[in-house]
């Protein structure tokens, strides 16, 4: 596949790159735990419909003793899934498309392939902005990883109105603030004046690839559903992790400090 506009620009839409069956049975599979998740947090919230969820939510965000809140209901309302889904290997699905190693394969230059564990899956309800990541870099949020790229792959169709990742071309240097953690849940987003603001409207099937350094920021949700999306972060045998990952060679999974890193 041809990543030129990659190359040159920190970033790609990629269309048709992943098989809409996986598609459907990713997005029936966590829809189905946010269904779960969602009727948890609305029963400790003392709600009835989801409707009023977005209202609560921000309510909640406001209480000078947030942090006092469970840390399971807090991720819930940032949109979160919990570890346990992040890390089931039915996910695993899209790094084992054929196409999608191609893509990374091509992005890294490198043919032996590690992907980050665990993805970030997320749901974004319509209007919730506490689940809206501010502007930044993914290196930002993956200090662990010396190198990476990451695949962001939508669930649902992304129109003006779902909204989905904006990019701010022309960015793509290291500016990140590694220190500034004011927000509850995100990094205080970083500058973007000067920079093209362009919100990637995508059809199912389709994914964003982007460089470490690009700048980036979650675009609101003003329709009336929700969001799906997963994030994963690739990584080649010339680099290294910290954290668990993905052997894509054997599809086992290695402890931190275990991968050796090639030649």
């Amino acid at each position: 596949m041809n990543l030129q506009h990659f190359q040159e620009h920190g970033y790609q839409l990629l269309p048709n790159v992943i098989d809409r069956g996986v598609i459907e049975r990713l997005l029936e599979f966590l829809a189905a735990d946010a269904d779960d998740a969602l009727t948890l947090l609305m029963a400790d919230l003392r709600i009835r419909r989801m409707e009023e969820l977005a209202a609560k939510v921000d309510e909640t965000f406001a209480r000078p003793d947030f942090e006092s809140v469970p840390k399971d209901q807090r991720l819930v309302m940032s949109g979160h899934f919990p570890l346990e889904t992040r890390l089931s290997r039915t996910l695993w699905m899209v790094p084992k498309l054929p196409r999608v190693r191609e893509v990374v394969e091509e992005a890294l230059k490198h043919a032996e392939l590690y992907m980050h564990l665990p993805p970030s899956a997320r749901f974004v309800l319509p209007h919730n902005k506490h689940a809206a990541v501010p502007a930044h870099q993914d290196v930002s949020y993956n200090q662990p990883m010396s190198d990476f790229v990451t695949l962001w792959v939508p669930l649902v169709p992304i129109d003006d109105a779902c909204g989905g990742i904006d990019v701010f071309e022309g960015s793509g240097q290291p500016v990140e603030r590694l220190d500034d953690r004011s927000q509850k849940f995100w990094l205080n987003g970083v500058v973007t004046e000067g920079f093209n603001r362009k919100h990637c409207t995508m059809d199912v099937g389709d994914a964003l690839l982007l460089n470490k350094w690009i700048v980036h920021e979650s675009h609101a949700n003003v329709s009336k559903r929700i969001r799906f999306s997963i994030d994963f972060r690739f990584f080649s045998g010339r680099d290294a992790s910290s954290k668990h990952l993905l052997d894509m060679q054997t599809w086992k999974v290695i402890e931190p400090g275990r991968k050796v890193v090639a030649a």
